[in-house]
């Protein structure tokens, strides 16, 4: 690894300690990372498809540097539906902490528990959405996805096994009625 002096650091580069500690928010079009760190690491892992890229990627750059973010918006998002997309997303974020845990061992463990709890998060409130909508199959995978997160959670299997029946009628008052 190159040695890394005082006037390469950039002021709003988080050491690796901190970006082991806990998830944070990052994408793409916020950072700038000069190219030989960009080639040191290979680029962008293919492995991750669709997510996870951009927060392994600036680990590994990390080692070699800094980077820098940038304040200014340079891109405008269109949010979509969470479900599939997030489901689908999953193979790549086991990705991610496995090969997190093989390259910085026990060090990044608040790292990976973080962002593990974080996807259960979302895995539970695309569940409780598509419950919502009356669509207990979907919810169910979800719901699988929170016990794979979750595997010693009565509560968490207690909610699978509800996707198993029949939904309830809302209920009614007997001044409703009339």
């Amino acid at each position: 690894m190159p040695i890394q002096t005082s006037q390469d650091r950039g002021i709003d580069s988080p050491t690796t300690r901190q970006m082991l500690e806990r998830p944070w928010n990052v994408v793409p079009s916020q950072f700038v990372v000069r190219r030989p760190v960009m080639e040191a690491c290979g680029g962008f892992d293919e492995r991750f498809v669709s997510t996870c890229e951009d927060l392994y990627f600036l680990l590994l750059a990390r080692e070699y540097g800094y980077f820098r973010g940038v304040a200014e918006p340079m891109v405008r998002k269109t949010t979509r539906p969470l479900f599939p997309k997030a489901l689908n997303r999953e193979p790549q974020c086991d990705l991610f902490c496995r090969l997190v845990r093989e390259r910085y061992g026990k060090s990044a463990s608040g790292l990976i528990r973080e962002f593990r709890q974080s996807r259960m998060k979302v895995m539970k409130h695309m569940a409780r959405m598509l419950l919502e909508e009356g669509r207990a199959k979907d919810a169910r995978r979800c719901l699988a996805r929170v016990i794979h997160y979750q595997p010693t959670s009565p509560k968490a299997y207690r909610r699978y096994l509800k996707t198993f029946l029949p939904a309830r009628m809302p209920h009614t008052t007997k001044d409703s009625e009339a």
